[in-house]
């Protein structure tokens, strides 16, 4: 096995490692919260905050990601 394919299968466990984190994050906070947005109050289950807050945080890493090519 060379070094490229050692060091690719060892991002290939942490990401699921850090995924199945994430997971068990979210599956653990169903309760609703309200949440205030400039001028607007939500109330929704937490899992879904916090799978938005994620999308948002990926979403934005791409950005970064796309700027530094």
């Amino acid at each position: 096995m060379t070094e490229v394919q050692k060091k690719s299968q060892l991002k290939k466990w942490v990401g699921l490692a850090v995924l199945a984190c994430l997971l068990v994050i979210v599956i653990q906070n169903t309760e609703t919260v309200r949440t205030q947005i400039l001028f607007v109050s939500v109330e929704m289950p937490r899992f879904v905050l916090l799978g938005m807050m994620l999308l948002i945080g990926f979403v934005i890493g791409l950005f970064v990601r796309e700027g530094k090519k």
